[in-house]
C-alpha cells in the first residue's frame, strides 16, 4: 500500500517565504508538493483545493475551519432569544 503525500511520515517540510507556515513539502523521493495553509501537511496535487485567499488546502481542513468559524459566530447556547412579539 502506497501512502499519499499527506499521509507520508517521511515527508520533509521546508519553508519558503514565511518560516511559520511552510508552502512546500519535500517528500523522501525528492518530489516537492504544496503544503496545506491550515494544517501545514503536504497536499497531493490530485486532491488539492484552493481557499478564498489563493492558498493550497485540504478540503477536510477547510470544512473544519468554516464550521469552527460558524460556531464562534453563533449565539451562545444559553442565550435563547424569544421571537419578537412573544409574551412571558
Amino acid at each position: 500500500m502506497q501512502l499519499s503525500p499527506s499521509q507520508n511520515p517521511d515527508a520533509r517540510v521546508i519553508s519558503i517565504g514565511d518560516a511559520t507556515r511552510p508552502e512546500v513539502c519535500i517528500l523522501d523521493t525528492g518530489v516537492a508538493v504544496p503544503a496545506c495553509a491550515i494544517c501545514n501537511k503536504s497536499v497531493s496535487l490530485e486532491t488539492a483545493k484552493i481557499d478564498e485567499d489563493g492558498q493550497t488546502i485540504h478540503e477536510e481542513c477547510y470544512v473544519l475551519r468554516v464550521k469552527r468559524e460558524q460556531v464562534a459566530q453563533s449565539p451562545k447556547a444559553g442565550s435563547i432569544r424569544k421571537p419578537s412579539g412573544a409574551q412571558d
